[in-house]
Formats: structure tokens, C-alpha cells, sequence
């Protein structure tokens, strides 16, 4: 396929994305959804109620709760989660059962928002409304809308330019962009202000790019060096990383928030972990920071499973012994790549937090200015242009 057809295709492919983000789902009334999204209670009814409301986040969080599992049990760490079929039949098993469960739980809260919502029979919403056959299809549209976008973002890096993954991903949130004109438009911010955030979004931007073009190659073959190991961070990898420490900073609080519970001691850990605090920056800081060297050592690159490939394959590392010396030069090699690229993540993911705290800046605004959106658009820009340049090189190569 040539590269103006995979344009094309691409673009149609997040036309089509776009587009079942705002269709209601059958039997919703967009009109009750604005009213609740009037006093606050969904950001938008396109976030909760639409044909793609879920996205691919349901996909993406499977994959992390099979990446968790793969930290914990070291026998899964020498199975890939993409490139292992059975793995990947786990990865859309998984995908569905928190389509239902996310489905179930949308549902369950605008319902009850509306019972105990005196005005909620004045805009025609009746409890009996939301029966047992409403529910069913309700799920089912939503699940089904999540695996046919996991499906096309699959055909976007098949047939089309880029990580289907990532750009459906960055197409979720490619509307809100325009809130910066808020940003450039606010009366309240000094000019100088202004141009330190600027300059700080613009460094930012400029790291995360290096961090995720960055690569170390190792040589293996006889003699030729032909043949090499990339060594590289990957910007899904960074996604599930930080919603790894997330879950984990949470846990106090949705302690207290599922059992209700009033002990003095976890409410202060709570409290301490809330976002802004400076224990909150300095535990996520930590947590960010060992959690991506652990999981780029160990399990995306498991030099363990490198040596058996290299053993499997017959080939060596020129200049070091097979077995043992392999692994111990392996392992210093993800050691020197893997801590600057934690520590750099981490900043990152704590980078809209800063911005709240100490710039002032709203909360939308300031997770489109770091934090795993950044990664998404980096990653999303890079995929595209690496994939045009290979593209053309090897168009190319065909007309010599």
C-alpha cells in the first residue's frame, strides 16, 4: 500500500473514531446528560454515554493488569504480552470483562444521581427505565464499541501510518486542545508567568522526544555486527507505568471510599498521598522511579529471555562469554539506559501536579501539558513520521 493510501486510511479510520465519540447511545437522552453535565456531574456526556465512550482504556488497562501479574509470578516474564497468542487471547478477555464492569458502573452512577436528583423526573427519567433488557444492551454497545476500536487501531498499524494504539489514544483527547487559548488568554497570569510555563512545556516536549528516540544498540552475530539489540523505552510501556504508581498512590483513599472507613491513621496516609502535597511528590517520585527501572530490567527486557533467544537462534554477543557473563553485561546495560529514563518519566508524570500547585493552572489544562498525554502525543507525532520516513526510504530503494 502506498503512502498516500495509508494517509487516507488513517485519517479515515479516526473520522470514524471521532464521529461515534458523539452518538448517543440508544435509549440515552442527550438532554438529561446535559443536565447532569450542567451541575457537574460527568465532564461531558460524550464521556459517558456515546458509542466509543470507553476508548481503548478498557484494552490498555488489561494490558497493565497483565503487566502487574508478569511483575509478580516470574514465570510470565519470559512470555511477551503482545507477541504471545495466548497472551493475547488473555489481553481481549480481559479487555471485555472491564468493558462490562466500567459499563455497569457509568450506569449505576447516573442512575442513582437521577433517583436522588428531585428534577431528574422533570427531564423525563423514570427508575423503571433502566430495566434488565435496557442494561444488557446497554453493555453490550459499549463493550462492542471498545473491541471494534481495538480493532481498527489495530488495522491503523497494519494498513495505515503510525501505532493505531497511540493515535486512537491521543484522538481521545485531540478536542480539548483548544483550551490553551485559556491558558494564553488569562488575564490573571503575568506575562513573565506566561512565557516560564512556555518555555518549561517547550523543554518538556524536547526531553520526552529524546527520552523516546534514544535507543542502545547491542551487536550479536559471529563476526558481520549486522544483527543487533535495540534497547529503547516505549511510550505505552511509560502509559502503563504511570497507571501502575497511580493505583497504588490510590489506595488509602479508595480504601476509605469503598468501606467506609474512618481510621485516623489511613485517613492522615490519605491525606499525605493527595495530589499537591509534598509527600505526594516525593513518594510518587520514588515509586515512578523504581517501578519503570524494575519493570524495563526485568520484564520488557528480560535479559534471561534474550539469552535463551540468542542460545535458541545460535548466535553470541561478539567479545563476551555465553550464560552468565551475558546476563551481568546485559543487566549493567539496562542499569545505565533504564534509571535516567525513570527519573525523566517521573518528572514527567508529576508535571501537571507542579503546574496546579505552583502555577495556578487549571486541571484540564494542565494534564494536556504533561503527564501521560504528553507521552500519548509524543509518541503518537513520532510513530507517524518514523513510519512516512520508512515509507519513503523504501519507496526509494524500489525506484534504484
Amino acid at each position: 500500500m502506498d503512502l498516500a493510501k495509508r494517509i487516507l486510511f488513517t485519517l479515515f479510520a479516526l473520522v470514524i473514531y471521532r464521529i461515534g465519540i458523539w452518538i448517543p447511545l440508544p435509549g440515552i437522552d442527550p438532554a438529561i446528560l446535559m443536565y447532569t453535565d450542567q451541575w457537574g456531574v460527568f465532564e461531558s456526556f460524550i464521556d459517558r454515554f456515546s458509542l466509543f465512550s470507553l476508548g481503548i482504556w478498557p484494552y490498555i488497562s488489561a494490558y497493565a493488569v497483565l503487566w502487574f501479574l508478569k511483575m509478580l509470578i516470574p514465570s510470565l516474564r519470559k512470555r511477551s504480552v503482545l507477541n504471545d497468542l495466548s497472551m493475547d487471547r488473555y489481553l481481549r478477555y480481559g479487555t471485555i470483562i472491564i468493558c462490562v464492569i466500567q459499563s455497569i458502573g457509568s450506569l449505576i452512577l447516573f442512575r442513582n444521581y437521577m433517583i436522588n436528583d428531585p428534577m431528574g423526573s422533570l427531564h423525563g427519567f423514570h427508575p423503571d427505565d433502566l430495566n434488565i433488557l435496557f442494561t444488557l444492551t446497554f453493555i453490550l454497545i459499549m463493550t462492542s464499541g471498545t473491541l471494534f476500536l481495538v480493532w481498527l487501531a489495530d488495522q491503523i498499524t497494519k494498513r495505515g501510518l503510525g501505532n493505531g494504539f497511540l493515535l486512537m489514544l491521543f484522538a481521545g483527547f485531540a478536542g480539548e486542545l483548544l483550551q490553551f487559548k485559556e491558558l494564553l488568554n488569562d488575564g490573571n497570569m503575568s506575562r513573565l508567568k506566561s512565557i516560564i510555563i512556555l518555555l518549561a512545556f517547550i523543554l518538556l516536549v524536547s526531553l520526552v522526544v529524546g527520552r523516546q528516540l534514544s535507543a542502545r544498540y547491542v551487536p550479536v552475530g559471529e563476526s558481520d555486527g549486522q544483527s543487533k539489540i535495540t534497547f529503547k523505552v516505549h511510550p505505552i510501556s511509560d502509559i502503563l507505568i504511570i497507571s501502575l504508581a497511580s493505583w497504588f498512590i490510590l489506595i488509602p483513599s479508595e480504601l476509605i471510599n469503598i468501606f467506609n472507613l474512618n481510621n485516623p491513621i489511613l485517613i492522615g496516609i490519605a491525606r499525605a498521598l493527595s495530589p499537591g502535597a509534598i509527600f505526594y511528590f516525593i513518594v510518587f517520585t520514588i515509586l515512578m522511579t523504581l517501578i519503570s527501572n524494575f519493570t524495563y530490567k526485568t520484564i520488557y527486557y528480560n535479559p534471561r529471555a534474550i539469552i535463551d533467544l540468542l542460545d535458541k537462534e545460535g548466535r553470541m554477543i561478539p567479545g563476551i562469554k555465553s550464560g552468565e557473563a551475558i546476563r551481568v553485561y546485559l543487566t549493567n546495560v539496562l542499569g545505565r539506559i533504564s534509571l535516567p529514563a525513570s527519573i525523566l518519566l517521573a518528572i514527567t508524570a508529576i508535571y501537571p501536579d507542579l503546574l496546579m500547585k505552583w502555577a495556578s493552572i487549571r486541571y484540564n489544562i494542565a494534564y494536556l501539558m504533561g503527564g501521560i498525554n504528553i507521552i500519548i502525543a509524543v509518541g503518537a507525532a513520532l510513530s507517524v513520521a518514523q513510519s512516512i520516513q520508512r515509507h519513503r526510504k523504501s519507496r526509494d530503494q524500489r525506484s534504484r
